[in-house]
């Protein structure tokens, strides 16, 4: 029996052993991976840091750009309306002036009277073509057109008479 005993007793040894060994292995690899572990949140603080860095340069970067259009722009816009303001104050002056002239208010009213003149006969045009005289249309386009030849002839003859 002994050799029984023996055998268990040297087999127990073995398994100490391998258990041992097995112990130190798993020391040894789990140091390996915590340095490792290390070694990589190490690398990823540094490339965070220069992401960071670089992500603030581009930001600065893009702002930098955008002031320098918006203050382009916004002096554009600034430029226009004073182009803008000033030719309207020119422009505004100007009808004033112009409008002193007797011979530009008779051109008015000979505009507006020929625009109404025209619109009566757009209204009154199923009349006026279906007419069984053909004279009457011919007197529509003699009205309107003594009033457009009157109001040119008064124009050129008073304009530069009454000009200030």
């Amino acid at each position: 029996m002994s050799s029984y005993a023996d055998a268990a007793a040297n087999t127990n040894r073995k398994l100490d052993s391998a258990a041992s060994n097995a112990e130190g292995n798993a020391k040894v690899d789990a140091d390996k991976l915590k340095k490792k572990a290390g070694e990589t949140a190490s690398d990823a603080k540094k490339k965070l840091s220069d992401l960071e860095k670089d992500g603030k340069s581009k930001l600065d970067e893009t702002e930098d750009f955008l002031k320098k259009y918006y203050n382009i722009f916004s002096s554009y816009v600034s430029d226009f309306g004073g182009k803008v303001s000033a030719k309207s104050s020119d422009v505004s002056s100007k009808a004033y002036k112009e409008l002193q002239n007797p011979a530009v208010i008779g051109q008015i009213i000979a505009t507006f009277g020929a625009l109404g003149a025209f619109y009566v006969g757009y209204i009154e045009r199923s009349k006026i073509f279906n007419s069984n005289h053909k004279c009457v249309v011919s007197a529509h386009v003699a009205v309107v057109t003594g009033f457009v030849l009157l109001d040119g002839f008064l124009f050129n003859k008073y304009y530069n008479k009454y000009k200030k």
